[in-house]
């Protein structure tokens, strides 16, 4: 059984085709990420990422809970109706055996960026640095005032796209009740994972730091 959900505004023919036949896609596609658990193809100008099938095991303890794509999707809508920037979702696809999730694709629009982790390693540029330094700091204070725990604040999953920061993947972001959030340290959680993203990069880390204060 399979089920599309498209929110395309502006869908083709074309595009309706490609979501019915969907591996020919990822096939003819360019892969930039392929494991285990999860496959990423840039097909055209459409991002498609696959949640691999795990085992019936997995899919049995996941029963009662939306696929990785419907949460990438619920996610995405969200952090956009809160300003937050992230690629604009077009559809998912979820596959399922029974009531079990199968295979689930979530397709988003490709955003033409540099990965914050490359642009910092890359540029000599201080003033630039301290701009974009200061709206990542600006995302993380917005996720903190909605209770948002994205849980993988790894730095290439911030894009810088022009003058604005992406955030990307979505499918464990969590919006989190504000006692728990406050409780759990969720806040202190993600920017503590993020500062070790600049271990290697003790000027960068200092930057952070400061601007965290």
């Amino acid at each position: 059984m399979q089920k599309i959900t498209c929110l395309h505004k502006n869908y083709t023919n074309e595009f309706i085709h490609d979501l019915y036949n969907i591996e020919e896609c990822i096939n003819q596609g360019k892969i930039l990420k392929n494991d285990v658990s999860t496959t990423i193809v840039k097909s055209q100008n459409i991002i498609i990422k696959r949640f691999n099938y795990k085992n019936f095991w997995s899919s049995l303890i996941h029963i009662f809970q939306p696929s990785r794509a419907a949460r990438c999707l619920e996610n995405a809508n969200y952090l956009l109706s809160l300003n937050i920037k992230t690629p604009e979702p077009l559809a998912i696809i979820e596959k399922k055996f029974w009531p079990l999730h199968n295979t689930t694709y979530y397709l988003m629009k490709y955003i033409e960026g540099t990965p914050l982790d490359a642009y910092f390693a890359a540029s000599h540029d201080q003033e630039e640095k301290l701009y974009y330094a200061k709206k990542i700091v600006g995302v993380f204070k917005k996720l903190k005032k909605y209770h948002i725990r994205h849980r993988d604040v790894k730095a290439d999953n911030f894009f810088i796209v022009g003058k604005e920061i992406f955030l990307l993947d979505l499918d464990n972001m969590k919006k989190i009740s504000r006692l728990k959030y406050f409780l759990t340290r969720a806040w202190m959680k993600d920017k503590k994972r993020f500062i070790k993203n600049w271990n290697e990069n003790p000027k960068t880390q200092k930057l952070f730091l400061k601007l965290f204060e």
